[in-house]
């Protein structure tokens, strides 16, 4: 069993998914990424996860809709929210939603591992 920090990317963006999945992979963490909602919960009702890194927009449905799912299901894992279009009533709704952090895009590398060791610093 691996002592590595667990990691659920989410984003429909297949480039931004392969992009953060290499980063962090290359820095030693455990990454599983996933294009949607429903992919995403099914990774989740099979594993856990200590971070979940996820996209507003994804399709049918939104970031902030699976962040209430982890809510409601998942109290323990970290959640970090990243968007192309930030704006103070969405970081709002994030942080109502019991997010650890909100990233506006584009995020370089340095600033999504800073982030991810900060949610995790939290657990």
């Amino acid at each position: 069993m691996s002592n590595r920090a667990s990691i659920l990317i989410v984003d429909d963006e297949e480039s931004l998914r392969f992009t953060f999945e290499f980063f962090l992979s290359e820095a030693g963490y455990d990454v599983t990424t996933a294009a949607n909602f429903d992919e995403a919960l099914s990774f989740l009702v099979s594993r856990e996860f200590d971070l979940v890194i996820v996209d507003v927009i994804l399709g049918g449905k939104t970031g902030l809709d699976l962040v209430r799912e982890i809510r409601a299901r998942w109290l323990n894992c970290r959640i970090v929210v990243i968007t192309g279009d930030p704006t103070g009533e969405l970081a709002t709704d994030a942080q109502r939603c019991g997010v650890m952090g909100f990233v506006p895009k584009p995020v370089c590398k340095d600033r999504l591992l800073q982030i991810t060791q900060e949610a995790l610093d939290l657990r």
